[in-house]
């Protein structure tokens, strides 16, 4: 299936605003705000996530939004920088599974990335505590 990335139609849920239908800044701020119950600021593009220091918790908290480098292990809830997606899985091999939308125009769902063939370079982490 694929989608309009040109649209302009913003997404909510839970009355927080998640980003531009489709686009992949939206899911990945969708499934931050549905599983870590956190978010973050409005970017141009997924690029801009790589910049921001601070994610906020749906009680408006302030947390550390971290840079990792592709040389640690990502958790499961990470974000590659670029085309931002979600880490789902990691497994021994260096490969792990995101979830994703707007990846190649379509919706991906899961997808296994060996991360030194893509050329992910990082990682960002909420930390909570």
């Amino acid at each position: 299936m694929y989608y309009n990335r040109e649209t302009d139609e913003e997404n909510y849920v839970n009355g927080h605003f998640t980003g531009l239908k489709w686009q992949c800044v939206e899911y990945a701020r969708r499934w931050l705000i549905t599983v870590k119950g956190a978010t973050f600021e409005k970017v141009n593009n997924a690029t801009d996530i790589w910049s921001l220091q601070k994610a906020t918790l749906l009680d408006s908290t302030k947390v550390d939004f971290i840079n990792a480098p592709i040389t640690e292990i990502p958790p499961i809830g990470a974000f590659p920088k670029g085309h931002v997606a979600v880490v789902v899985k990691v497994h021994p091999n260096g490969e792990v599974d995101v979830a994703e939308q707007n990846y190649s125009n379509k919706w991906q769902g899961i997808r296994r990335v060996n991360v030194k063939k893509e050329n992910v370079i990082g990682w960002k982490i909420i930390k909570t505590h």
